[in-house]
């Protein structure tokens, strides 16, 4: 009885940390795939694609949330991907991308502070390409934050007369659905971090050994009880 509870107990371990066992891709696009464009922007050309590896597959041990935005003119001046708003830059773990604004906790973005035309305020993090204002760009987040399906916008580059902007159609709609992993991505979201903090794999370790630790003590005060 013992042994099948320690066999038990294992496996539950194993199970939890495999639960999210995939790398989730997906994308989004302008002209009616899922994500809204202004004049240029508004293009088939215009996609924000995602790779979202779990922290059992991903070399960090932990989220690994990889991005690219690609867009036909005018350059890249910056980007936000939404973050829960309990989220610090103490979730931006090493390996990230650090054109994020440095020093800063993700914050409350508006039109006032730089965003024309987003739908809403919305708290996330910044990213910031250079001056370059490049066509195409790629960044990563990797966090201790599991996915949900949230929201992302984007800003030309060229200053601030007549920019092209691009954010996920359903931008705002509190009618957000839930992640599934072993659902279809659906059309006009973006996935990125929630509110569930991973243990650290050191954390795990010392929690799987608790539990087998558990399990033999159990055992062994049964065995006790056989002989007297």
């Amino acid at each position: 009885m013992r042994r099948r509870l320690l066999y038990l107990l294992v496996f539950l371990f194993v199970f939890a940390n495999c639960i999210w066992a995939t790398t989730f891709t997906g994308s989004i696009s302008g002209d009616g795939g899922g994500l809204f464009g202004t004049n240029e922007w508004d293009s088939e050309n215009v996609i924000l694609s995602w790779d979202v590896t779990n922290p059992s597959q991903s070399g960090s041990g932990f989220w690994e949330y990889m991005y690219t935005f690609t867009v036909p003119s005018k350059g890249i001046s910056h980007l936000i991907i939404e973050v829960s708003d309990f989220f610090t830059a103490a979730n931006i773990l090493e390996g990230s991308t650090e054109e994020f604004e440095t020093g800063e906790e993700p914050k409350l973005h508006t039109t006032a502070n730089g965003n024309p035309g987003i739908p809403d305020s919305t708290y996330g993090i910044k990213w910031e390409p250079g001056e370059e204002d490049p066509l195409s760009y790629s960044w990563t987040l990797v966090s201790n934050i599991e996915p949900i399906w949230g929201d992302f916008y984007a800003k030309s580059g060229g200053g601030q007369e007549d920019p092209l902007i691009a954010y996920n159609a359903e931008f705002s709609n509190a009618m957000r659905p839930v992640f599934d992993p072993d659902e279809p991505n659906p059309s006009g979201w973006v996935l990125v971090p929630d509110s569930t903090p991973i243990p650290e794999p050191a954390t795990m370790l010392l929690i799987a050994s608790g539990l087998i630790g558990l399990a033999g003590f159990g055992r062994k005060k049964f065995f006790k009880k056989d002989k007297d």
